[in-house]
């Protein structure tokens, strides 16, 4: 399994940044986003995950990313 292949698909990633929003009640900023989809590549490879599980997975790494951001002070629109 390839980070091409987790990442190819369009509609998945859309569909796990649209729950994201709906969890977070915010559109969180496209770089987190991008910083969230890379490391959710890299869990899925490293741990051997199906590629399907890419979605769930990147919904979570969005909101957990945003809340950190928001603690740390580092996201003024997470926060």
């Amino acid at each position: 399994m390839t980070k091409a292949l987790t990442r190819s698909d369009p509609g998945t990633r859309s569909a796990a940044v649209e729950r994201a929003e709906k969890r977070l009640g915010i559109r969180p900023p496209d770089d987190m986003i991008e910083a969230a989809e890379k490391l959710t590549a890299q869990k899925i490879e490293v741990k051997g995950l199906p590629a399907d599980y890419f979605g769930c997975l990147l919904e979570d790494e969005i909101v957990e990313a945003c809340i950190r951001a928001a603690i740390n002070g580092r996201c003024s629109v997470c926060a």
